[in-house]
């Protein structure tokens, strides 16, 4: 699953690309750091706002769950109730980091930057709560142009709701 993404473009290239004011934040982030990352939401889609990537469920005591919370399957989503009452929003982007399993016991991988085919900058579907998000993702092959691991190799694979002009 995707527990890493960059986001590395000028916040005057966020702005242009979605028509948009706010602020934006920049870097490679490490999921289980839980960092604020770049978010545009249907309530206000003209501005970008800083979330935190790990949802915390109105109902959680603390924020520890959102470690188990960094990412969720699409299928499964309306069953798990930590992501039930959860609304749709994007994060922007320009690469997210994925793994190519090496071996059938999974002890060797390799790690690829999976990017735009021209490097521009995309937009991620996820899952918000309270200022706090979480990537929504498919169990399908990836439909970007990304290093495609032996058959039988996967042990997950992802699709991204990328907006391409």
């Amino acid at each position: 699953m995707c527990f890493h993404a960059q986001q590395t473009q000028s916040q005057t290239a966020v702005h242009q690309r979605y028509g948009t004011q706010g602020p934006v934040s920049t870097g490679i982030y490490n999921g289980f750091s839980h960092p604020q990352m770049t978010v545009i939401t249907a309530k206000e889609p003209k501005a970008t706002t800083l979330y935190h990537w790990g949802l915390i469920p109105h109902w959680a005591k603390d924020k520890d769950i959102r470690r188990y919370t960094l990412n969720a399957k699409v299928e499964t989503m309306a069953e798990k109730p930590s992501f039930r009452s959860a609304k749709r929003c994007l994060i922007v982007t320009d690469g997210f980091y994925e793994w190519q399993w090496q071996d059938t016991k999974g002890k060797k991988k390799q790690k690829y930057l999976i990017t735009h085919p021209k490097e521009e900058l995309f937009a991620l579907r996820v899952c918000m709560m309270s200022g706090s998000i979480v990537l929504a993702e498919k169990s399908l092959t990836p439909s970007l142009s990304s290093p495609q691991p032996p058959r039988g190799l996967c042990k997950r694979s992802i699709t991204v709701s990328c907006e391409c002009p």
